[in-house]
């Protein structure tokens, strides 16, 4: 995979799943590369537990610019402030 041209840090944000994780675009990379050998483990409740091949495994990443990250960690301090405040309570 090609590096895209850049002049700050750029971010990787990868989805396994149902789960999006954004590190350093290196790192997005290694991470990817290292499922090349994966392989699918099931321990479903009353059968066998086995491991074979990831044929239904989707990985996708995407770039994240390193404007759009600081912007996103901005909204999620903002909102971690307000989100555990109570309401006010009026009485009637």
């Amino acid at each position: 995979m090609k590096k895209p041209p850049v002049s700050k840090a750029v971010y990787g944000v990868v989805k396994l799943g149902y789960y999006e994780l954004v590190m350093p675009y290196d790192d997005a990379i290694a991470l990817i590369t290292s499922l090349k050998t994966a392989e699918k483990y099931v321990d479903n409740y009353n059968e066998i537990t086995k491991i074979g091949p990831c044929k239904d495994f989707k990985v996708t990443i995407n770039i994240l610019s390193y404007e759009e990250y600081i912007q996103y960690k901005a909204n999620n301090l903002l909102l971690e402030d307000t989100s555990n405040e109570e309401s006010p309570r009026t009485n009637d």
